[in-house]
Order: structure tokens, then sequence, then C-alpha cells
């Protein structure tokens, strides 16, 4: 297995030509980077405009409603492959624009997005001892509670094939994005490393199910041969 799952660079999905125009806060703007249970934390006194990412860098979805309801401007950077799937409230700013004429190849490798995420957390789920930072990720991102050095376990895959991402020796997280263009046997590759490297266990085999749509080929598929998701908690 040889695959990347930092998440960059950007890659547009087959059938769009136009990638996301990405636009700057005010340089007023205070980044929300401290984070309980994933989320972002928002101190009592603020005056200044804020800006947060969502899903933020751990892939965990953030309060828009919350956020919706500060007394000061809040500018939100979207994942560009989820801008369909995660609405905004009015009220707040998004900081990623993204016009097409035909936005239907977008959704649907933002679904695939999506389905290839839920499909590594259910292989990861498999790994008696491994647990997830938060129960709310969404996205493709998906953040794991480590017993380790972050950085020795970002080495310690990186031999095995697969280039990930940790969110700082000082949080203890292991973060894995995943992509429209990543297959099965990628997928199931990284979660077999994990496993190994972070409990010395692999995954339990897991019986398919209905919900269980992730196609072998999936980065070489048209996108509308994949199918919207189910939620994840039916998975």
């Amino acid at each position: 297995m040889t695959a990347d799952f930092t998440g960059n660079p950007f890659r547009l999905p087959p059938g769009v030509s136009q990638g996301p125009r990405f636009i700057d806060p005010p340089i007023d703007a205070v980044e929300l980077n401290l984070t309980v249970g994933g989320r972002s934390i928002v101190p009592a006194d603020i005056h200044h405009p804020v800006v947060v990412s969502h899903p933020n860098r751990f892939g965990v979805a953030e309060d828009v409603v919350r956020l919706a309801a500060l007394p000061v401007p809040v500018y939100v950077r979207l994942d560009p492959m989820l801008i369909d799937q995660l609405p905004l409230p009015p009220s707040l700013n998004s900081l990623v624009e993204w016009s097409l004429r035909d936005p239907g190849p977008r959704q649907r490798a933002g679904w695939r997005t999506r389905l290839a995420a839920d499909f590594l957390r259910r292989r990861l789920r498999q790994v008696p001892g491994l647990r997830f930072l938060s129960p709310v990720q969404a996205g493709g991102a998906v953040a794991l509670l480590l017993s380790m050095p972050a950085d020795e376990a970002v080495s310690q895959l990186r031999v095995a094939g697969a280039s990930v991402l940790s969110s700082g020796p000082w949080e203890g997280c292991l973060v894995l994005h995943c992509g429209w263009w990543h297959t099965r046997a990628q997928l199931a590759g990284v979660a077999e490393a994990v496993g190994v490297i972070l409990e010395h266990k692999v995954p339990a085999p897991i019986p398919p199910d209905r919900f269980d749509r992730l196609p072998n080929d999936l980065a070489w598929r048209q996108l509308d041969s994949i199918e919207a998701p189910q939620p994840e908690e039916s998975v």
C-alpha cells in the first residue's frame, strides 16, 4: 500500500475544471485553535471577528448554530469538497467560494469523500483498543487518539506506505484525510497499518452489508456511480 492521507494538495474531481476561490479573513480576526473534545473553544470575552474551520483540523464538525449566535462576525473556512453537504447559517461568512455551472460532479465527489471516510471509520472500529477523538467527526477526516508519540506514529506509518498528519505532539492525535480518489484497498491497508502500529492488532473482519457501497475501484469509476452515503449511525 502506498497512499497519501494528508489531504494535500487539493485535487479537482473529474468533470470540474474550475477550482474554489479562497478568501482572506479580516486582519483583526482571531483564529480559533484551542479545542475541547475536538471542538473549538470560543472565549467568553471575545471582541474581534473570529475564524473557524468547518470541519476543523481534527475532522470534527463545529457547532455552527452556536457560532451563529456570537455577537461578533464569524468567518468559516469550509472544506471545498463538502461545500454542498455542510450548509452554513446566513449570519456566518464563508471564506470559500466555488460557483459552478454544473455542481453535480463536485457534489458526487463530496459524497465519495464521505463514503471513503465512513468506510475507514468502520474498519478502524474493528481494532480493539483504538479510540476516536470525537463521535461527531464529519467529512473526509478521521482523528484518532494516540497511545504513543505522534511523530513516531507518523514515521512508522510512512514506512508502511501511508502519509498521514499529526495534530501536534501536545494534542496526541493522528489525523487521516480521506479523498474521493482513495480506493478500498488503500483504505483497508491504512486501517490495518494503523491497527498494527498503534495497538499491535489488525482490524477484525466485518461482513459486507447493505450500507457498504464502496467499490473496489473507487478512484477509477465514474462519479455518478457512487450513491449518497447513509448517516454514520446506520453503518
